[in-house]
């Protein structure tokens, strides 16, 4: 009877797991189990070690909120921009279309500029 590559590892595995078991009762026999000083030593290094991870956290959040702030403020500084160029530019559409006659209610439709803008601009167009 031969065995296929699945049983192979099964028994190879449980073997493992069986020669683990054998040395951990042995050392337990022998006495040589983790003393309690090795036990709080690990449990100091592993309180240690998450008191630096929470410092490291705090760290980068810290950071990262900063440079959150930095680019809100730069986006609207930007936004603050586009608005007044596309408004400026609004205005200069308003009046080239004024210039060619263009009613101040279709200004208003094609610019999107409030009726009264509009009609600002075509009174300003015959001065």
């Amino acid at each position: 009877m031969t065995l296929g590559l699945v049983g192979t590892v099964s028994i190879l595995a449980l073997a493992g797991g069986l020669s683990a078991l054998g040395l951990g009762f042995w050392r337990m026999l022998r006495g040589t189990a983790p003393s309690d000083a090795t036990d709080d030593r690990v449990v100091e290094l592993i309180r240690e070690g998450n008191e630096k991870l929470s410092a490291l956290v705090a760290m980068m959040d810290a950071s990262n909120s900063a440079r959150l702030e930095s680019l809100r403020s730069e986006i609207s500084s930007v936004k603050a921009d586009i608005d007044w160029l596309t408004g400026e530019k609004m205005i200069e559409q308003a009046i080239a279309m004024a210039r060619d006659g263009v009613s101040a209610e279709d200004i208003s439709a094609d610019l999107g500029l409030s009726i009264e803008a509009a009609e600002t601009v075509q009174a300003m167009r015959r001065h």
